[in-house]
């Protein structure tokens, strides 16, 4: 056997000094890039930050290497709680690779470690793929993939790893909640993105609040400078008041705010991707009526099968039972979705609208509103024919659009009120009835403006809602009957034009005629209802329109 000697050294010594001197170059730049790291200061650490960070961390283990409590090491010990942390706040990738570079370091400076490289990577693995069921979970899946994974090496191996596993367990569990959290999301990229676009929604939000009122401000200040010296000045400032207070009410419901819900977003995301479906967009945000998830997909060219499967998706990452707000409407090969919280109350609904002579001077809506409510409106024009037609649907077609702008309801009817007022010369009035019911708090409210009396029918026993105000068109600064009525479970609503309620002359007829319905089926109702009016009036009947509304509670 031959060997080349330097001196006092041989040549291996040589490749061992040259390694170490490449290896403390390579990991300057990387201890200078942990040490420049700031946490706290940050909302997002990198990839390859992170690594930075592990690297100096693991480095910092191996010069513990040589201290040992009897068989306890705390090298060992710091390269298990550093990849199961990494593995349950970072995810999978995360928690192999730490726990892989930490166990080959270890390795490296003690023969008796070998393998241990292989036991930490796989339990980090797991650690990672169950860190949804919080960290219990992921201490569980990483003592057991450690336990199946050390057993290759013996059950004197198992026993050393279990020593150092389960002190790293503790110290994982008793991390405070908020420290866990807030460096999770910085080391989760996912979550983090949908962190910073939550903050610069945030923004965008404080500016547009701040734009609102400004323009509520100028609309008050136009509406005093009108002033009210004749008729069309005072309709233009109350409509100017009303645009002001409706601006300002808008603030208020932004100030409230929207939140962004990190975790059921990604949630909702993973959930779309499993099911096939590429979102562009994808978020779950809590509103004050409750959570909402907003989904942007490529539409499934009218099947629906787009519309099921997200909605499934929603559902489950959110763990609400969520409904369509409204149908899809595919723009550009995309289909955009809200999926929103199911009321506790829900509807069943019938209409009847018949005409004493074409066209009817009546109209009506029932619908949902965009907010969730259902809308209730009857609209009779004065006389019929053509022109009661024409006063009414506009009256109604206006009324609708400014509920779907949620604009308050006493407003839209004082504005549109106005409008009719300045439409100087022309005798047309028009009266308006309109019920708005809150499926989520089983509320309703009734605005009346020279409209028939309604009724509630609860349990066999009929409840009147008087009706108050002249008809739309004759005075300004006209203010709607209000009246809120809470539902019970079954309560059946009515609403109907004077063709049905002036139909007999005796006193107290309407509320017999309803007293004596079915309420399980409100078309039904209205059907019985219309026949009753029709017969009753004979060849002097009016239009005549019913709406019938059961509210339950779902169970």
């Amino acid at each position: 056997a031959c060997s080349l000697t330097l001196g006092e050294h041989t040549l291996l010594d040589a490749m061992r000094a040259a390694l170490g001197a490449a290896a403390a170059a390579l990991l300057t730049p990387v201890l200078f890039t942990a040490l420049t790291v700031r946490p706290r200061s940050r909302m997002l650490i990198s990839g390859e930050e992170l690594i930075c960070l592990s690297l100096a961390a693991i480095a910092m283990l191996c010069g513990l290497q040589g201290l040992k409590l009897w068989d306890f090491s705390p090298a060992l010990l710091g390269a298990c709680a550093l990849a199961l942390v990494l593995g349950s706040s970072g995810g999978a990738a995360a928690g192999a690779a730490c726990g892989v570079i930490a166990g080959t370091c270890l390795a490296l400076s003690d023969a008796g470690m070998q393998g241990v490289a292989v036991t930490l990577g796989i339990a980090g693995l797991m650690a990672g793929a169950v860190r949804k069921l919080g960290r219990i979970g992921s201490c569980a899946a990483f003592a057991l993939a450690a336990l199946i994974a050390g057993s290759v090496g013996g059950i004197a191996v198992s026993i050393k790893l279990y020593i150092h596993i389960l002190p790293a367990c503790v110290l994982l569990m008793c991390i405070p909640r908020k420290y866990f959290e807030a460096g999770a999301a910085r080391v989760d990229r996912a979550k983090n993105a949908a962190m910073v676009r939550a903050v610069n929604e945030s923004g965008m939000q404080a500016k547009t609040l701040e734009r609102l009122n400004v323009c509520a401000s100028l609309f008050s200040s136009l509406a005093e400078s009108f002033g009210d010296q004749d008729p069309q000045a005072a309709c233009a400032s109350r409509q100017m008041d009303a645009m002001a207070g409706t601006l300002a009410r808008l603030e208020e419901d932004l100030a409230k705010g929207e939140m962004l819900d990190v975790d059921q977003t990604q949630l909702l995301r993973e959930g779309l991707d499993r099911a096939g479906l590429k979102a562009a967009l994808a978020d779950v945000v809590k509103t004050p009526e409750g959570l909402e998830a907003r989904v942007t997909f490529a539409a499934c060219n009218g099947r629906g099968n787009c519309v099921r499967t997200a909605l499934k998706a929603a559902s489950q990452a959110t763990g609400a039972r969520l409904r369509t707000r409204s149908a899809c409407a595919p723009t550009d090969g995309a289909c955009a979705l809200i999926f929103e919280e199911t009321p506790d109350y829900d509807a069943i609904t019938g209409a009847i609208c018949k005409p004493a002579s074409a066209p009817c001077g009546d109209s009506h809506i029932l619908r949902m509103l965009p907010d969730g409510r259902l809308m209730m409106a009857i609209a009779d024009g004065m006389g019929s024919g053509a022109a009661a037609a024409k006063e009414s649907d506009q009256a109604l077609t206006l009324l609708e659009r400014c509920l779907c702008a949620q604009i308050e309801p006493a407003t839209a009817l004082g504005m549109i009120n106005d409008v009719l007022l300045l439409r100087g010369g022309e005798e047309m009035y028009t009266t308006l009835d309109l019920c708005l019911v809150d499926l989520r708090e089983g509320i309703a409210d009734f605005y009346k403006i020279g409209a028939a009396n309604s009724y509630i029918r609860r349990n066999g026993e009929v409840m009147t809602i008087l009706s108050g105000a002249l008809p739309m068109g004759i005075l300004g600064g006209v203010e709607p009957a209000r009246h809120r009525v809470p539902l019970k479970e079954s309560d059946m609503i009515v609403m109907a034009s004077d063709g049905i309620a002036d139909a007999s002359r005796e006193e107290g007829w309407m509320r017999e005629q309803i007293r004596r319905i079915d309420p399980r089926n409100p078309q039904a109702a209205a059907d019985v209802l219309e026949a009753a009016a029709h017969f009753e009036a004979g060849d002097a009947a009016d239009d005549r329109t019913i709406l019938c509304a059961r509210v339950f509670h779902r169970s």
